[in-house]
Parts: C-alpha cells; structure tokens; sequence
C-alpha cells in the first residue's frame, strides 16, 4: 500500500537495519553484527576499490509536527572516516551531537528499544524479557519513553539546580560570617588609604622644599665655583710668569756660573804665569847678584847693565 515498502529475502535487509540504527547513534559493534568501528566501512571488492568513509542519512517527514525540529522535513547524517576514526553527525547538514540525534529519534518513536526496528531474534526476545524489560519496549514504541527522557534531564536538572542552592547557600552563610571581620578590615583599608594620601601629601611638600632649599644651595655653589675658577684661573696665569721668571733665573744663573768659571780660568792662569814670572825674576835677580859678585864671568857691559837693574828694583822697592 502507499507509504509502505517491502524488502524480501536476499535483498540486504540486515544492511538497512544496521544503517538505520547507525545513523540513529548505535554505539554497539556487535548490534551492528561487527567487531570494528571501521567495519561498517565498505572494504572494497574484486570490482570495487575500498572506501575512505560510511555516511548514511535519513530523511523525516515532519509535516504534523511531531518533531521540535521546525522543519517540514529534515535530514539527519552520520559520517565515520577510516583511519582517523573521527565520527561527525549532521542536522540538516550543520553539526550536532549525538544527544541531539537520539532526541529526534525518541521524538520520532524509532528509538533504539523501540519497537519501530525489529532484528532477527528480537521477536523471541520481547517474548522472553522480564516483565519490567518489557514495559520499557512497549513505553519506547508507545512514544513514551520521549517523556521519561526528559522527565529524568529535568529532574537531573533540578538536582544538579537543587545542589548548586545549597552550595550557594553555603556561600551565602560563610561570606555573611566573613562579613563582621571583613567590614572591619575595609574600614581599616579605609583609614589606611586616608593616613597614607596625608602623609603622601606631607612627603610632597617636604621634598618639595628640600628640592627648593637644593636648587638655592646649588646656584650658591655654581657660584662659588666659578670664582674659584676664577682664582685657579689667575693663579695660572701667575704661576706662568713665575715659572718664567725663574727659567729665566736658571739661565741668568747659568750664565753667572759660566762667567765666573771662566774668571777663575783666567785668575789660575794669571797665578800660574805670575808664578812663573817670580820664578823669572827670582832667576834673573840671583844671575845678576852672581854676574855682581864675579861668579858669572861677564863683559863690563853686561856687570854695567845688572848693577842697573839691581839698583832700578831696589829703587821701586824703596818706593
């Protein structure tokens, strides 16, 4: 009939089951009748190469609204790729996650406990479950396990809200107990922030005038220092001239001393030759006392001559 399709033996009805629960987050390998997540990868064939990834999509017609996807119809993909294992699902071609899919599958009645999916083998296990196994098959294909789901989130939810409460209460109760010693602390900060502006204050002012009072005593000592620059300056200049003067002494000494080495040069060799003449009138005096006497024979002119030269001596001495 329409809306309704049939697969018979042979056809691969064990593939499109497994595709369907795979897409719809079947995390089982052995539901999914392999050992591998890989294994649902097609590996290839004489004719066939292998395949880098599976990917599978199943498309909802949401046209009465059963959905909360706001879609007349919508698509949810799965995707797995070889080698790097990474597995991505799809609504409407965005990413979800698989909390999402499982979601539009309770929603949808095709759960994975419901009864929309019939494996081999299923019939006998319904037939032979535990009664409380049982109702959870028959709630899944009733559509009500969609409701305990979110009942449970919800009171997942509130406990989680109920817990984070009390933990706020705690907060609560600890800074209401920290809030005595800590309004004191503050107040304390309080007095310490206004002490520390004040004497921040009176340290401005002081060094203020200490850098005043520095300013002064340094233009005094600018000062001071340019007049005995002044003074190094002039006793410089001073001190020049009278390095001068006194090379000019040393050369004037010099020249002295140069000068008088030669006067006493000069007064060695007037001794010297005064000697010498001493020794020449002594000489001559004993020749003309010994011509006098005879013991020198002599011409007449020569005892006239010695007789006059012993007079003339004797004359000058006499004078």
């Amino acid at each position: 009939s329409s809306g309704i399709n049939a697969e018979y033996g042979g056809s691969g009805k064990s593939n499109i089951n497994d595709a369907i629960k795979w897409v719809l987050g079947e995390q089982s390998k052995k539901s999914l009748r392999g050992t591998h997540s890989e294994d649902i990868i097609f590996s290839g064939s004489e004719s066939l190469p292998p395949s880098n990834s599976a990917e599978v999509s199943l498309t909802f017609d949401n046209s009465k609204g059963e959905s909360s996807i706001s879609h007349k119809f919508f698509t949810i993909k799965r995707r797995l790729e070889r080698g790097s294992g990474k597995n991505e699902y799809f609504i409407n071609g965005e990413n979800a996650k698989l909390r999402d899919i499982k979601s539009i599958a309770m929603e949808s009645g095709i759960g994975k406990s419901s009864l929309a999916i019939i494996s081999q083998g299923t019939v006998s296990e319904i037939a032979e479950s535990k009664p409380e196994d049982r109702r959870f098959i028959f709630e899944e294909a009733a559509g009500v396990s969609k409701y305990k789901s979110r009942k449970k989130d919800a009171l997942n939810k509130l406990l989680s809200t109920t817990s984070a409460l009390d933990k706020i209460r705690s907060i609560r109760i600890e800074l209401e107990r920290q809030i005595k010693p800590l309004k004191k602390q503050s107040e304390k900060a309080k007095l310490f922030l206004e002490k520390k502006t004040a004497l921040k204050d009176i340290e401005i002012s002081i060094l203020g005038k200490d850098i005043s009072n520095f300013q002064k005593k340094l233009f005094s000592e600018n000062s001071e220092l340019k007049e005995k620059e002044l003074l190094r300056d002039a006793l410089s200049d001073d001190l020049s001239f009278v390095l001068k003067q006194i090379n000019e002494k040393d050369d004037f000494k010099i020249r002295i001393d140069n000068e008088i080495q030669s006067l006493f040069q000069t007064l060695e060799e007037i001794s010297t030759n005064l000697e010498d003449l001493n020794k020449s009138n002594n000489k001559s005096k004993n020749i003309n006392q010994l011509i006098i006497k005879g013991k020198i024979s002599s011409s007449s002119e020569g005892k006239s001559k010695a007789i006059k030269e012993e007079l003339e001596k004797l004359d000058e001495t006499l004078h």
